[in-house]
């Protein structure tokens, strides 16, 4: 079996791909890094990377020596992504539910911004809300040897793992959706430009069309 690292991005169906990866929800394989420097444990496997806990992490990891494993991530459409995240923190209550989308923009603007600020709501928002780009690159270049994507999600979950050397599920099972609604019924021109502004480097790097929220 390939040695492997999945890169978890929050909002990016995280519980269906190691659920249907590791066949239990939330079961991690054994953890690659040990917590002191992050040096390697020689007998793993696979490991997930929560990215959740630990966003920017491709600046602690790099000094790993992982090169020869296969590292792969799931990316999705920021303003779908946005949206996704939205829905769940509300699901969270981590904000009031009368909260605009506009308004809710502004406010991970802020906790990205100023990290001095630590409650509970506040850290959970802040790591869930951190641009996909960050996860995965290295000066803005891509680090992954594969990206599936959301869009794609039953193709490209798949096709890891038969690059695994996993069972192929015959139908995927999708978990902990934020919500059902199609997201561009959310977006006016007007926040779709706001989306797309903080997010422009996702929408850059990954190729997603600035007019995909139409």
């Amino acid at each position: 079996m390939a040695k492997y690292v999945y890169f978890e991005i929050p909002k990016c169906a995280t519980q269906t791909i190691v659920h249907t990866i590791n066949g239990v929800t939330h079961q991690r394989e054994k953890e690659v890094f040990r917590d002191d420097n992050n040096a390697v444990i020689g007998d793993s496997s696979g490991f997930f990377w929560n990215g959740k806990t630990r966003p920017y992490f491709y600046t602690d990891i790099k000094r790993a020596n992982i090169d020869d494993w296969f590292k792969f991530t799931f990316i999705r459409n920021p303003y779908e992504r946005y949206m996704s995240l939205y829905a769940y923190c509300k699901r969270e209550r981590w904000i009031p539910e009368e909260l605009s989308h506009d308004d809710f923009l502004e406010l991970i603007n802020n906790v990205l911004k100023d990290k001095s600020k630590h409650t509970f709501e506040i850290d959970r928002i802040r790591n869930h809300a951190v641009p996909m780009y960050l996860f995965v690159c290295e000066d803005e270049k891509i680090k992954m040897d594969f990206i599936g994507k959301f869009e794609n999600l039953e193709k490209d979950i798949k096709y890891v793992c038969e690059k695994l050397d996993k069972p192929t599920p015959k139908r995927i099972l999708h978990y902990n959706r934020s919500s059902t609604k199609n997201y561009k019924t959310y977006y006016s021109e007007e926040l779709a430009k706001k989306v797309y502004d903080f997010y422009e480097k996702d929408f850059l790097i990954f190729g997603y069309n600035k007019n995909s929220w139409k």
